[in-house]
């Protein structure tokens, strides 16, 4: 699983953009695409972990985890 952090979300519409640790693209990241089908509620600056998903318009995040660090 890559590694990221939610660099922008939008809690109303409930989805963000995660920037990837490796020089990658700015990834789209929906809550309810996080794994096991339950619905984070992030956070900008929040660390996860994903699995990325090619899609014809670009990439999205799938199966993200909240990083270790970021659950409280």
């Amino acid at each position: 699983m890559a590694l990221g952090t939610i660099k922008w979300y939008d809690p109303n519409r409930g989805f963000g953009f995660i920037q990837p640790d490796y020089d990658g693209e700015v990834l789209f990241a929906d809550e309810v695409q996080s794994k096991a089908g339950l619905v984070l509620k992030f956070k900008v600056g929040m660390r996860v972990r994903y699995k990325v998903s090619k899609l014809k318009i670009g990439s999205q995040a799938k199966d993200i985890e909240i990083s270790q660090s970021d659950i409280m």
